[in-house]
C-alpha cells in the first residue's frame, strides 16, 4: 500500500465517521455535554405546591451563553445567565441568578438580550434594562407609559432601530406597544405608542400569540379570534408607523376559519421566511382538545394556497395540549425545513407532559427523516433522585442557534403534587449539514 493509499483510507475512514456522528445528532439526541444527565433544572421555592405558573423566556446569546427569566413562585422574578454548559455565570449578579421584587407581576415575562450580555426584560408589569453584569439601569426607562397591569405579554423584540416592540393582550384587545430605545414610549408608534388590531370576534375573545418583524420594519402578529363554533386563526401585518398593512390581506388581517371536520384553529408562533412568506405554527380542534399540529404557509401578500394549511396529529396514542406553550416555539432550518418545539402527552403514566420537537418540511408536511415519524419527545429526569414519576413538563419557550434546539420550561411530579417543580433546560443537537443524516 502506497502513501497516498494510507492517506486516502485514513482520510476517507475520518469522513464515513464524521457522517455518522452528524446522522446520529440529526436525530436530535441531547446534549451530553449540557447540565447534569443531559438536563439542567433549577428548584423554585413555590407556596402553594406544583399549580399552573406563568409563563416564562429563553434567548441565547451569540457566544453560545443563556439568558432565562421565569417567576418562582413566590412573588419574585428570577433572571438568570447561564455558560453554554448550562452552569450559572457567576459574572451575571454575582452568582448567574438576579432576583427582582420591585415592578413584578403574576403575568408572563419576556426578554430580548444583546450581544453584549445584557437583556430587556417586561417583568410582568415593567420593561426594565439589566446591564451585562446583572445590575439594574437605573436610567431605563427614561419615561413612565406603556401597558396596564393585567397585559399578558405574548412576545418582546428589538427593531433594526433599536426601538422595543411588546406585542399582547389588553383584556380581549390585541395590542402591540414600541418604546424608545431608552424604553420611554414613542409617540410616533400607533396612538401614541400603541396599536391595537381590529378584528371581529363573536365572542369577544382575541388572543395575540406571536410576533415577527420583517426587515424593513412592518410587524406581523398571530393569534386567535372568537367564532360560533371555535377560534378562528389570525394574522396581521401592521407598517412601521402602527397602521394595517394595506398590502396583506384585507384592511392588513388574514382570518381563516377552520377547515372542514375542525372546530377551530389557532396560531402560537410565527415567523419570517426568506423569501418573505410567513410560517405560522399552532393547534387544531377536532372535538378533543388540542388533538393536532398545525402549520401554514401564507404569501407575503397575504395569500394562502388551498392546500398551505396542514392539520396532523402525532400518533393515535398522543394528543397534544397548548399547556404552557408561547410564541417562540418555532424556527426555520437550513434547507426549508421546520422545527416546532412544543407538548406532548403519549398516555403513558410513568411519564405523563413531554417536551417535543416535530420536524417538517417546506410544504408544511411531516419529516419522517427526523425519528423516523418527524418527531421526538423528551422525559424529564427527577432531579432529586428520590423516585419522583409522572413528570409534567411545560414548554415554555425555544431558541434555536448553532443546529441546536434548547427546550426551556417547567417541570413538577404528578406523584408530589405539593413538592418542588423545577425550571427545566434541554438542548438537542442536530447537525446543519447532514440534518436528514447520512445518506451514501
Amino acid at each position: 500500500m502506497t502513501g497516498i493509499e494510507r492517506h486516502t483510507r485514513v482520510l476517507l475512514a475520518w469522513l464515513l465517521a464524521g457522517c455518522a456522528l452528524a446522522a446520529h445528532a440529526a436525530d436530535a439526541d441531547l446534549d451530553p455535554a449540557f447540565g447534569d444527565g443531559h438536563q439542567v433544572t433549577q428548584v423554585r421555592p413555590v407556596e402553594f405546591g406544583n399549580g399552573q405558573a406563568w409563563v416564562g423566556d429563553v434567548a441565547t446569546l451569540p457566544d453560545g451563553r443563556i439568558a432565562w427569566a421565569m417567576e418562582n413562585g413566590i412573588g419574585s422574578l428570577w433572571v438568570a445567565r447561564m455558560r453554554r454548559d448550562g452552569t450559572f455565570d457567576p459574572g451575571f449578579a454575582g452568582d448567574g441568578l438576579l432576583e427582582l421584587d420591585d415592578c413584578v407581576g403574576p403575568r408572563p415575562v419576556r426578554i430580548a438580550p444583546l450581544d453584549d450580555g445584557s437583556l430587556v426584560a417586561w417583568t410582568g408589569r415593567c420593561l426594565r434594562r439589566i446591564s451585562a453584569d446583572g445590575t439594574l439601569d437605573p436610567a431605563f426607562p427614561a419615561a413612565v407609559g406603556g401597558p396596564d397591569p393585567d397585559f399578558v405579554a405574548a412576545r418582546l423584540l428589538r427593531d433594526a432601530a433599536g426601538r422595543w416592540l411588546l406585542a399582547g393582550n389588553d383584556g380581549q384587545e390585541m395590542r402591540v406597544y414600541r418604546f424608545l430605545a431608552d424604553g420611554a414610549p414613542d409617540p410616533a408608534f400607533g396612538d401614541d405608542g400603541v396599536a391595537t388590531i381590529t378584528t371581529a370576534s363573536t365572542s369577544g375573545a382575541r388572543t395575540l400569540a406571536a410576533m415577527a418583524l420583517r426587515a424593513d420594519g412592518r410587524i406581523v402578529l398571530a393569534g386567535s379570534r372568537g367564532n360560533s363554533h371555535g377560534p378562528n386563526l389570525v394574522v396581521a401585518s401592521l407598517d412601521a408607523s402602527g397602521a394595517p398593512d394595506p398590502a396583506f390581506g384585507v384592511q392588513g388581517i388574514v382570518d381563516l376559519d377552520p377547515p372542514e371536520g375542525y372546530n377551530g384553529i389557532a396560531a402560537r408562533a410565527i415567523a419570517v421566511d426568506r423569501d418573505g412568506s410567513l410560517v405560522v405554527a399552532g393547534d387544531g380542534n377536532n372535538g378533543m382538545q388540542s388533538c393536532c399540529v398545525l402549520v401554514a404557509r401564507i404569501h407575503a401578500d397575504g395569500t394562502v394556497e388551498p392546500d398551505a394549511l396542514r392539520l396532523f396529529p402525532l400518533g393515535p396514542n398522543v394528543t397534544l395540549s397548548a399547556f404552557g406553550e408561547t410564541s417562540n416555539t418555532l424556527a426555520l432550518l437550513p434547507h426549508g425545513k421546520i422545527l416546532l418545539a412544543r407538548v406532548s402527552f403519549p398516555f403513558e403514566i410513568a411519564t405523563r407532559t413531554r417536551f417535543t420537537l416535530v420536524r417538517l418540511h417546506h410544504d408544511g408536511s411531516l419529516d419522517a427523516g427526523f425519528n423516523d415519524v418527524g418527531w421526538r419527545s423528551y422525559v424529564v429526569a427527577d432531579p432529586e433522585g428520590q423516585g419522583q414519576s409522572g413528570p409534567y413538563s411545560q414548554i415554555h419557550g425555544m431558541a434555536f442557534a448553532n443546529g441546536e434546539a434548547l427546550m426551556f420550561g417547567r417541570t413538577f411530579f404528578e406523584d408530589n403534587a405539593i413538592g418542588p417543580d423545577y425550571v427545566t433546560l434541554m438542548r438537542a443537537r442536530m447537525d446543519a449539514l447532514f440534518e436528514d443524516g447520512y445518506e451514501p
